[in-house]
């Protein structure tokens, strides 16, 4: 703009600039449409500025990614590769798996374990009175018992420490 604007004063002169006045355009007019014609340009500079712009962001990636694959060639091409040999391999003299003892004794504790677990669980969820002592908390009284049919000669496998009942001790006899 600098340079055009000083082409015109050197090429009109201040003679003719003054000259100008009652017989050609005026300053104001010449003015105004020199304006009008920078307005008009304004969108293609904002336009050659954005380009210019990413032109220069482009150049830089470029230039970066130049350098790393010129890089990445040079490492290629060494033979040097950071890995030191330690020495012959060797095979172990018995396998580690599968270790026979620690899985059959695990699994026995294991399943010794689930099984107290169940067991406590299902004692725990199923609340069964089983006699007369499973009644009794505290000092509270039992206010009724009923009579249970003794299978003759029948031999409770699960008694587990409570007395046989007999027709004797049941009242009927």
């Amino acid at each position: 703009m600098k340079r055009q604007r000083e082409a015109l004063a050197s090429t009109s002169g201040p003679s003719q600039v003054i000259a100008a006045g009652p017989s050609g355009p005026s300053i104001g007019a010449q003015y105004s449409s020199q304006l009008q014609k920078v307005l008009a340009q304004r969108g293609k500079t904002d336009e050659a500025r954005r380009i210019s712009v990413e032109v220069a962001v482009l150049r830089d990636q470029f230039q970066k990614a130049s350098m790393r694959v010129a890089e990445l060639e040079q490492q290629s091409q060494s033979i040097e590769s950071g890995l030191t040999l330690l020495g012959a391999a060797t095979a172990p003299d018995k396998p580690s798996f599968p270790n026979w003892p620690l899985i059959i004794f695990g699994s026995l504790g294991l399943g010794l374990m689930l099984g107290v677990l169940s067991a406590l669980i299902a004692e725990l969820l199923a609340r069964r009175v089983r006699c007369t002592a499973d009644l009794r908390f505290g000092e509270l009284p039992v206010l009724g018992e009923m009579a249970v049919p003794i299978r003759a000669g029948g031999f409770k496998l699960f008694n587990f420490g409570r007395k046989p009942q007999t027709t004797e001790a049941l009242g009927h006899g």
